[in-house]
């Protein structure tokens, strides 16, 4: 796990980290998208201990395992058993508490995203969709394997040769990206072409989502695609926060946000007034994924539309989580150009992006990505 850099976030700032060669650690991935961490879920399911205890063994504080320890696995294992049909994993996982080196083997082996999805295939109401976004992280850890362990051992050329050989890795870095990783003498001069690596599968990661789900939203070519979120303001910055509530308003047939408000006064969320509303608008503060679908759904519902509702839900859910990928990958990216240029470094970055600021490349590359896409055959569509 390496540090990456500080990202301004509500409550104190902490460092994000990666937990392969261009992906953040799950729990990290959470905070960016402002959904609950697996351990949060397990503290709100009274687990609490077990959380403690992880995060000892995460930060070296404790080697061993106690009975307690394995009771509490166990059980939460029992009670994923009611909700997955999958035996084999459970069975795996029971194995691995019961001793088995050959079933220890294979879980040391699996990477944070592979573990991090297959928990969440075990939360009841986990759809195919819900799994898009893991599957492409759980694809992109397992390519990034050998690349990780070059990494690990000091091998920094062989490295940047590793994922530059790969067919699957090579388009997430420009080739001044490759060079300067090629070049770099420590892992932590790595992380300029890592960082580099991780911004460019965030918008990956949107467009192929684009693709996958066009179908399930009922899309119009031309009309519907998630680029529509990466409107330009009048001063010529890209606002996705701004731009969902423009869909919204759009979707439920309102010309203000006094009427969408007045709408999705029924939903149980925190917002009394229009102040948040207005934070949202202005790009000052992106909802937490609850908070906005718990709002966006009353909208919905109260303004009586006829249309396909499931649709609309698919369309609305579907744009929120676009947004605010855009809406981190963009705020990561101005936070490096900001930094570098403090520094002295603002047209190594530049040169490593491809673009001369963060706007002109979240444009570009979403466009390339998306048309990667639609090219990639092998691809299912929702």
């Amino acid at each position: 796990m390496t540090s990456l850099l500080r990202r301004p976030t509500l409550g104190r700032p902490k460092p994000l980290r990666l937990s392969s060669v261009i992906l953040l650690l799950p729990e990290d991935d959470a905070k960016l998208t402002g959904t609950p961490s697996y351990k949060e879920l397990l503290r709100e399911a009274g687990y609490g201990g077990l959380v403690k205890t992880l995060d000892r063994i995460e930060g070296g504080k404790q080697k061993t395992v106690s009975s307690v320890t394995v009771a509490n696995c166990r059980r939460l294992l029992a009670a994923a058993a009611k909700n997955t049909p999958n035996e084999p994993l459970i069975k795996l996982f029971d194995d691995a508490l019961a001793g088995s080196e050959t079933a220890q083997e294979i879980l040391n082996n699996m990477g944070a995203w592979e573990l991090y999805r297959i928990g969440q295939s075990l939360i009841p109401g986990s759809t195919p969709t819900h799994m898009i976004p893991l599957d492409h992280c759980v694809d992109v850890e397992q390519a990034s394997a050998t690349c990780l362990r070059s990494i690990r051992c000091g091998n920094y050329q062989e490295a940047a040769n590793v994922f530059a050989a790969h067919p699957y890795l090579r388009p997430y870095m420009t080739e001044a990206a490759l060079e300067h990783f090629y070049n770099a003498t420590s892992e932590l001069s790595t992380m300029v072409s890592r960082t580099a690596g991780l911004l460019e599968f965030m918008l990956s990661q949107t467009a192929r989502m684009d693709v996958m789900t066009w179908r399930i939203r009922g899309g119009r070519a031309g009309i519907d695609e998630l680029d529509k979120l990466l409107k330009r303001n009048k001063n010529h910055q890209l606002n996705p926060g701004s731009q969902l509530i423009s869909r919204l308003m759009k979707h439920v047939e309102v010309s203000s946000q006094k009427k969408l408000l007045s709408l999705a006064q029924g939903a149980k969320t925190s917002m009394t007034d229009d102040s948040s509303l207005k934070r949202w608008s202005r790009g000052n503060e992106f909802p937490s994924e609850q908070k906005y679908w718990e709002f966006s759904t009353a909208a919905l519902k109260n303004a009586n539309l006829k249309c396909d509702q499931e649709a609309m839900l698919w369309k609305c859910g579907t744009e929120a989580w676009a947004a605010r990928q855009f809406h981190k990958s963009l705020e990561i990216a101005r936070q490096i150009y900001c930094r570098s240029e403090a520094i002295g470094q603002h047209e190594l970055w530049k040169i490593i992006l491809g673009a001369t600021n963060p706007e002109d490349w979240c444009e570009a590359r979403f466009s390339y990505w998306r048309q990667h896409w639609e090219a990639h055959t092998s691809i299912q569509k929702l």
